[in-house]
């Protein structure tokens, strides 16, 4: 009887959110499916945008996830009260229970088969963007932005840069990626991870806290 109820709930919710985001032609196809319970701050018509083929429930926020997760939350999808802020979905995508996704006042980009499970959170101030088959661990966070200002000597340093993570990268559980990070195409971020710089080479391993290579032309599969 409770899964039959959050069914119906997640189903009101997402007509609710789909209309709030989307011009009608699109809000229609009900692209987005997102949990009843899924926080929701500052969503207005043209903050998130679909490119190619849209079709129902194409991404799916808070209504997955692996059960036993510790520290579960509620899903938040934050959008800053700029302009700027937006979220573009270049195809399929899923995003398990427990999600953070705040785009404060930057671009928020995820390619086409992204998918990322319990607790991700993300952080976008300026860029962030994830190539195609990008798979993403529990807990992982990304954030391309210190949030405050650091001052050395009396002068600002920069407190924000763009992130990239090009296709078909795996994030394991528990990682950080940090300002100015970047992961090249085919590689493997390794358990609880710091990236803090980066890493243009494909086919990598890294590992360790800084995040350094520890393996070279590395192949992965699920």
């Amino acid at each position: 009887m409770m899964a039959v109820l959050k069914k119906i709930l997640n189903m009101i919710h997402s007509i609710i959110f789909n209309f709030r985001a989307f011009p009608i032609e699109v809000a229609r196809k009900l692209p987005i499916k997102i949990a009843y319970d899924t926080k929701i701050d500052y969503i207005r018509k043209g903050c998130i945008q679909i490119e190619g083929d849209i079709h129902r429930s194409m991404i799916k926020i808070g209504v997955t996830g692996l059960e036993g997760v510790t520290g579960e939350r509620k899903s938040h999808i934050r959008f800053g009260k700029e302009s700027t802020a937006k979220v573009i979905f270049k195809g399929d995508a899923v995003i398990a229970r427990g999600a953070l996704l705040a785009a404060d006042r930057g671009t928020l980009i995820f390619g086409k088969g992204f998918s990322a499970n319990n607790n991700f959170y993300v952080s976008c101030n300026d860029r962030i963007e994830f190539g195609d088959s990008v798979m993403i661990g529990w807990e992982v966070k990304v954030r391309d932005s210190d949030n405050h200002v650091i001052i050395e000597d009396g002068k600002e340093k920069k407190s924000h840069a763009p992130v990239r993570i090009h296709e078909r990268v795996w994030i394991a559980s528990y990682c950080d990626i940090l300002k100015g990070a970047e992961v090249g195409e085919g590689s493997v971020v390794a358990y609880r991870a710091l990236v803090t710089k980066a890493y243009e080479q494909s086919n990598c391993m890294l590992a360790g806290a800084p995040a350094k290579v520890i393996a070279e032309k590395i192949d992965w599969k699920m």
